[in-house]
């Protein structure tokens, strides 16, 4: 299983991160419009992301819940049709958050 790190801040100025991203990177910053619903697991967390309708990915994925930064081991399967997985997840697993 693939594995990250995981880390949450606070951003003072978002205008300065995103410079010093777009100079670091030496491209232009990107807006992307996502939607995560967050389904009941009975063993780590697993959510639905689609993107700009045109793609969409079930996300399982287990990490503890300090606020320090922490590991995350996680599995993606990605689908060039959204819809069709926002049809199917419900009709399986319970639906318990969506955050645009």
């Amino acid at each position: 299983m693939p594995r990250n790190v995981e880390i949450k801040a606070k951003l003072s100025d978002v205008n300065y991160s995103i410079q010093a991203a777009e100079q670091h990177t030496k491209s232009s910053a990107t807006v992307l419009m996502q939607e995560d619903v967050f389904f009941d697991s009975p063993r780590g967390r697993l959510k639905l992301r689609s993107e700009n309708n045109t793609k969409a990915e079930l996300i399982f994925y287990e990490r503890s819940d300090q606020t320090e930064a922490k590991a995350c081991d996680f599995v993606i399967a990605e689908a060039t049709k959204p819809d069709d997985l926002k049809v199917l997840s419900p009709l399986s697993i319970t639906e318990h958050d969506r955050r645009a």
